[in-house]
C-alpha cells in the first residue's frame, strides 16, 4: 500500500470512529424517557395495554399543560383518537396520554391582562405579566400619569385577573388621555 493510500484509509477510519463516538455520546444527552408514537402507529397495541389514560392540552404561548379528561378507558381513548386526527399520543408506563397542542394561552393565563408601556403610551397586554402579547395601545401617555402609576407600570405590578377589572382601572385613567 502506498503512503497516500494509508493516509486516506486512516482518515476514513478516524471519521467512522468519530461518528460512532458522537452518536454514542448523544444518546446520553437526549435520552428517550417516554415512548412517543403517532396515532397511526401501533395504536391498538398501545391502547389495549394501557391501564388508564388521560387527555391533556399543551398551550404553546405559556408552556402550561392542562388535564382535559382523566381516568379514561381504552374505548374512550380510541374514540378521541379517531375523532381528532391532530391528537398525538404517548405511552408513559401503563398510562396512555393523549396530547392536543394549542397555539394559545391556557385558560388561567388567557384571561389575565396587564398594563405596560409601548412607545411612551399605556398599553394592554394579554397573558401572564412580562410574557404576554400586545392587545391594544391606549391614548394615554405614560408621562402624564401620576408617579405612583408610572412606578407600578415600570415594575410590572398592574396585573388584572380578567378584563372587567382592567376596564375598571382604565376608567379611572380617562382624564389622562392625550
Amino acid at each position: 500500500m502506498t503512503e497516500k493510500g494509508r493516509t486516506t484509509t486512516g482518515w476514513r477510519y478516524g471519521l467512522v470512529i468519530s461518528i460512532v463516538i458522537v452518536a454514542f455520546a448523544l444518546q446520553y444527552y437526549y435520552p428517550v424517557s417516554e415512548k412517543q408514537l403517532m396515532p397511526s402507529r401501533s395504536l391498538s397495541a398501545g391502547i389495549h395495554n394501557a391501564e388508564s389514560g388521560k387527555w391533556v392540552a399543551e398551550y404553546l404561548k405559556c408552556g402550561h399543560t392542562v388535564i382535559i379528561e382523566d381516568n379514561m378507558d381504552a374505548d374512550r381513548l380510541r374514540e378521541l383518537l379517531q375523532r381528532s386526527p391532530d391528537i398525538r399520543w404517548r405511552q408513559s408506563g401503563q398510562t396512555t396520554v393523549l396530547v392536543s397542542t394549542r397555539d394559545d394561552y391556557c385558560p388561567a393565563d388567557g384571561s389575565q391582562r396587564y398594563m405596560g408601556v409601548w412607545e411612551d403610551y399605556l398599553a394592554i397586554f394579554k397573558g401572564p405579566a412580562g410574557n404576554g402579547e400586545l392587545e391594544r395601545i391606549t391614548q394615554i401617555r405614560v408621562d402624564k400619569l401620576p408617579l405612583e402609576w408610572q412606578e407600578q407600570l415600570l415594575e410590572g405590578k398592574l396585573v388584572f385577573e380578567n378584563e372587567l377589572l382592567l376596564l375598571e382601572a382604565l376608567d379611572s385613567l380617562d382624564e389622562y388621555q392625550s
